[in-house]
């Protein structure tokens, strides 16, 4: 299924909300996300984080991201994941950023705010 640049604007902050709930508070070290469509119309999610992650954290990150998008662009939807290690030239929508996480927790989980994630 082809994805447009005005769908991901559509549903961002709904995925923006799901990452805040899931997938942000079970890696402490992933430190932004990226989403953006690609000219063939297929997501492209830039996973940026502070140390390499293990590969089961690679694999449950994506796992749950793929979840993501299945539920925001329906079953037939595809994602392309890269991941980084530091900071990168990121492009399309942010997702998460600990600044984005600060935001939306401080107006609406303060209690995140003192846990730290």
């Amino acid at each position: 299924m082809r994805v447009t640049t005005e769908q991901l604007e559509k549903v961002g902050l709904g995925m923006q909300l799901a990452v805040f709930e899931t997938i942000w508070p079970a890696f402490d070290n992933l430190g932004r996300v990226f989403c953006d469509v690609n000219s063939d119309g297929q997501l492209s999610v830039l996973m940026e984080w502070s140390t390499t992650p293990s590969d089961q954290d690679q694999v449950d990150c994506e796992r749950l991201m793929t979840e993501i998008v299945e539920v925001a662009f329906g079953p037939t939807a595809e994602a392309k994941f890269t991941s980084t290690t530091g900071t990168s030239a990121g492009s399309g929508r942010l997702l998460m950023s600990p600044s984005i996480f600060a935001e939306i927790a401080s107006k609406h989980a303060p209690h995140r705010l003192k846990a730290g994630r």
